[in-house]
């Protein structure tokens, strides 16, 4: 959400783009929720720097079996570990055996 540059109510996202080849920098596209207001504005968002990278690629997961929307540049690992995994309604640890049976 960003504020109305009028009159400082909250506005509503209405579309957003990318902007450059590099996916660097998105344009947005607003519109005030003043119905006195409701001019509509937009934005550019960039990105300056990185904070920081993972140097080691992981070679366990089949990015090629994924479709190309579907990958980043950089995409985050989790290791889920399943014999942790908790129930949700009793919050009590459950085997993973049994965490697909419900």
């Amino acid at each position: 959400m960003f504020p109305c540059p009028i009159c400082g109510a909250s506005s509503r996202t209405r579309t957003s783009r990318m902007e450059n080849k590099e996916r660097t920098i998105r344009r947005t596209y607003y519109q005030c929720n003043n119905l006195e207001c409701g001019v509509c504005f937009y934005t550019l968002q960039s990105v300056i720097g990185l904070v920081g990278k993972n140097k080691t690629e992981d070679k366990s997961i089949p990015w090629e079996d994924f479709p190309k929307s579907h990958r980043g540049r950089n995409q985050l690992n989790f290791d889920l570990d399943q014999e942790n995994e908790l129930d949700a309604r009793s919050k009590t640890p459950i085997a993973a055996d049994e965490s697909h049976g419900k």
